[in-house]
């Protein structure tokens, strides 16, 4: 491995050839990286980077495997690679973003609820967030503008909903203890988890090397190896569930999260909202044809 970040004398965005950090392209990354913990999508992270005219290395346009080619690089860990697999150690370059947050983002990515569904990006803010609130189901969207209950106890318009759980959300972020708030959030358990998703790849390198290096058998390779990764499937999973928060730290870290929140994409309002509150809809009250914001429920989330 070279003194730099690269691999055989490819630049990688964000650093020169030499390691050192290209700062524009730097932020970039940084973002990248935020963004997706914070619940945005690999399309919806191509579709902002092309509108705030953010170049690519290349000077193409951002596509979601380009996007992903970035969240899937160890390298802005700081962690070494050798042809094309990961040594278990650090490089000698600057680490563009923290290691648990790398390890966080590995753990959304390889979420099997992402590829049993068709994409993740959602078109409504409360379609499979809003809970029904007479069986508990989450609601789906609908053509027509509707949120339905999957067992038919209600059927309501999805506009005025949104933008009566819009207000709520922008009224609790302009309040005075938001400051607080952060911390409240933040769950130490992240780091402990991914600390063990690291230990446990670095395991299935060591039992890779050993094999190689005739020091075990066919038999103990593979008992070792599907054993590390049920443990590193398990692990990854948890890791993911643990920082269900990551989208309200984003608004939490603006100097103004009304217009935070309000900026967003739609994922990650969906991501910020899921972080405060439960959303509940009851069925519209028969016979008013006017918005009734009686028939929403908003239970407030503790972190006590």
């Amino acid at each position: 491995m070279s003194a730099n970040c690269g691999e055989q004398g490819v630049r990688l965005t964000g650093y020169t050839t030499k390691g050192e950090i290209v700062d524009s392209e730097a932020e970039s990354v940084r973002e990248i990286f935020a963004r997706f913990a914070a619940g945005d999508s690999l399309r919806g992270l191509a579709q902002y980077l092309h509108e705030a005219e953010v170049p690519t290395r290349h000077g193409g346009q951002w596509s979601p495997k380009s996007v992903r080619n970035i969240l899937t690089n160890p390298r802005y860990a700081g962690r070494a690679i050798y042809q094309g697999k990961t040594t278990g150690k650090n490089g000698i370059w600057q680490a563009l973003v923290d290691p648990t947050e790398f390890d966080l983002v590995q753990a959304k990515l390889s979420d099997p609820r992402r590829r049993s569904q068709q994409g993740t990006d959602r078109k409504r803010v409360g379609s499979g967030l809003y809970l029904c609130g007479v069986c508990g189901a989450r609601v789906r969207s609908f053509s027509g503008g509707r949120y339905r209950c999957p067992h038919a106890h209600l059927n309501r318009t999805q506009e005025p909903v949104d933008a009566f759980v819009r207000a709520v959300m922008r009224a609790r972020l302009g309040r005075p203890d938001l400051a607080g708030l952060l911390a409240e959030v933040e769950d130490p358990e992240v780091k402990k988890l991914a600390g063990e998703v690291n230990r446990l790849r670095r395991r299935l390198i060591k039992i890779d090397d050993d094999y190689d290096a005739d020091l075990i058998d066919g038999r103990r390779f593979q008992t070792a190896t599907e054993k590390a990764r049920a443990a590193l499937a398990t692990a990854e999973a948890a890791l993911g569930r643990s920082n269900a928060n990551a989208g309200i730290k984003v608004m939490l870290g603006s100097h103004d999260p009304v217009a935070a929140f309000d900026g967003a994409p739609l994922m990650l309002q969906r991501s910020a909202i899921d972080a405060l509150m439960i959303v509940k809809l009851l069925p519209a009250p028969r016979g008013r044809k006017s918005f009734d914001p009686e028939s929403v429920k908003i239970i407030w989330k503790t972190y006590s």
